[in-house]
């Protein structure tokens, strides 16, 4: 045991700090058996977690949310373009949030975690806004860095698997080439479109393009 935590860096050692105060009691209004250390954390914890907080000192949940249009953001990740729903300052210094992205009546929720110059994603539900019903629950593998077009890769993915199979199922004939390239427009225009504006309007201030 004690040549494993001599292997360990100083973040895991303060995640691994974390979790041992709260078996110990220390955290007595959290939630005690969430665990900080990052590559541990799944969406569904995050949010399970920070629904908890939310009965102490938290206005708004998205663990169980059906639509968010009585919920306010309590901010925007920049990093990611998120509308964040849910934060959350772990002892550890990590920061888990859960941000919702809307695309053509549908609700794109992911989790984060976010430390030191260090970005990662735990996981992605995709869901009906209107109904609140779950599409596609995607799991990744743990220290998985974040980036727009990785999250838009798993989605693309699950998306078109998702409607395929239910086109099937229910006895339907769909081309799955027309729907990838559907879905794909759709979620290009989601996560990029702002950016292209911006680098296209930042070029025309500049002058160097008219």
């Amino acid at each position: 045991m004690k040549g494993n935590i001599t292997k360990m860096s100083f973040r895991e050692l303060l995640a691994l700090k974390d979790c041992l105060d709260m078996l110990n009691g220390k955290y007595v209004n959290e939630m005690r058996a969430f665990p900080t250390c990052y590559d541990k954390v799944t969406l569904e914890e995050s949010m399970r977690f920070l629904n908890y907080k939310k009965t102490t000192n938290m206005n708004n949940s998205i663990a169980t949310i059906n639509s968010i249009e009585n919920l306010k953001p309590v901010g925007v990740n920049y990093s990611t373009g998120l509308n964040i729903y849910q934060s959350f300052q772990a002892q550890s210094g990590f920061n888990y949030q859960v941000g919702v992205r809307e695309m053509q009546g549908l609700l794109i929720v992911e989790g984060i975690v976010e430390g030191t110059a260090c970005l990662f994603l735990s996981g992605i539900q995709v869901r009906e806004k209107e109904t609140g019903k779950e599409i596609c629950n995607i799991s990744v593998e743990r220290n998985t860095r974040y980036s727009r077009q990785l999250v838009v890769e798993l989605v693309h993915q699950h998306l078109c698997n998702a409607i395929v199979d239910s086109v099937a199922k229910e006895g339907g004939i769909v081309q799955r080439n027309e729907v990838e390239t559907q879905v794909a427009k759709m979620l290009d225009n989601c996560y990029f479109a702002e950016s292209r504006l911006a680098a296209l309007g930042w070029a025309k201030r500049v002058g160097i393009i008219q």
